[in-house]
């Protein structure tokens, strides 16, 4: 992807190599001094991009309008022809964010290399019609992509570094959109499965404050007990377990890449005073949240 964006309206750091044939790794960590229409255009490919700041420029997607960009959530957009996408940048805000984009010939050879499910889905998705589609938050993928802006070496080392994180990204990303395979999935039915990834999609976007499981099973048509064996089947862990590990992943990502105070991001992970998210966070990572790598930027 290439954009339009000068020197004359931002100022930071953009980066984009061709890491090999067919896939391509762009990172950018911009200010912009004006407010700015970014214009890109892009060939028939599947795009990941993750946005690792708190705000996000609004997208406009031929054929798909207007798409919402979520920080820390991956998204993937697949476009079977050449496409254009605008965002816009307000003055003074900070962009950072990182970007694959992988051709169709590409993934075909990921899927004749690797045999994987996921990559022999992936080319086809690229021949269809374009969509746009969110995961998400993932601490590996967004591990991957602030070891991308943060890199560390320099020269040769510091290609190799950046192929690194963009396969590093790419497996994640994988990972997550690979079928349940345990065989007490294999047992339930489609609608049963789709239920829980629609139960997934209701908790991812509303970490802070969830449903109860009564709520989400009512919403879902279904009791606790088969919501709750379900998910379990699937995605292998409870819908509590699944809720506190994923509310801790993003606090850890806000910690790194936020300068506010840290009993301030435990309340917008949704804990209720600072020291049980201290608590949890001591568990599940073996440190507190005050010795991690803080945001200096």
């Amino acid at each position: 992807m290439a954009g339009d964006a000068t020197e004359n309206t931002c100022h930071g750091r953009l980066v984009s190599r061709d890491l090999r044939s067919g896939l391509r790794a762009s990172l950018c960590d911009l200010r912009y001094r004006a407010d700015t229409r970014v214009e890109i255009e892009t060939p028939p490919s599947l795009y990941i991009g993750i946005v690792v700041g708190e705000t996000a420029a609004p997208v406009t997607v031929d054929h798909c309008g207007d798409v919402e960009i979520r920080p820390f959530c991956p998204v993937l957009m697949t476009f079977g022809d050449p496409a254009r996408c605008v965002g816009h940048h307000r003055a003074g805000v900070r962009c950072a964010s990182v970007g694959v984009t992988v051709t169709r010939d590409h993934l075909e050879a990921m899927a004749e290399t690797y045999g994987d499910d996921v990559f022999a889905v992936l080319p086809a998705m690229v021949s269809d019609a374009p969509s746009v589609r969110h995961l998400p938050p993932s601490s590996r993928a967004l591990a991957a992509a602030l070891d991308m802006l943060n890199c560390p070496y320099e020269g040769a080392l510091s290609r190799l570094h950046f192929e690194a994180c963009t396969l590093a990204l790419l497996a994640d990303i994988g990972s997550q959109l690979l079928p349940a395979r345990t065989s007490a999935a294999r047992r339930l039915a489609p609608a049963d499965i789709e239920r829980v990834h629609a139960a997934r999609r209701i908790l991812d976007e509303s970490l802070a404050d969830p449903p109860t499981l009564a709520v989400l099973a009512r919403q879902l048509g279904t009791n606790i007990t088969t919501l709750s064996a379900h998910f379990r089947a699937v995605f292998g862990e409870t819908i509590r377990v699944c809720v506190r590990r994923q509310r801790l992943e993003l606090a850890q990502t806000l910690l790194r890449t936020q300068a506010q105070p840290v009993s301030q991001i435990g309340y917008r992970v949704g804990f209720g005073n600072p020291g049980a998210f201290a608590t949890a966070y001591r568990r599940h990572f073996g440190y507190p949240p005050s010795a991690e790598p803080r945001y200096t930027r």
